[in-house]
């Protein structure tokens, strides 16, 4: 489940920098490093789980980031349909990581 988390995260990276948001891209880039270097089970794991959730939805998220393509193969609908695809996964994906 964590390698699908990071697989993830990786993909959010690649939309973001391909939309020119490489500032949002080096903080999910951050918390894709932390991931990958801790146990699932680490307190430092799972307090940046909770930090990448909290990025997903909401104002200022990455929900909420205008994604255009800078290179012209994509859509603008077709950019919102994988942004929200990514936030769902990736919730889901969160919660079966979770320690109760």
């Amino acid at each position: 489940m964590k390698d699908r988390l990071l697989n993830l995260i990786s993909r959010v990276i690649n939309l973001l920098t391909d939309c020119g948001w490489q500032d949002k891209a080096m903080w999910f880039d951050e918390i894709r490093t932390i991931l990958e270097c801790k146990s699932t089970e680490a307190e430092k794991f799972q307090h940046n789980l909770d930090r990448l959730d909290k990025a997903l939805a909401g104002m200022g998220s990455f929900s909420d980031i205008p994604l255009t393509s800078k290179n012209g193969k994509l859509s603008d609908q077709e950019l919102r349909d994988i942004q929200w695809e990514l936030v769902a996964e990736l919730g889901e994906v969160i919660n079966k990581l979770r320690i109760s």
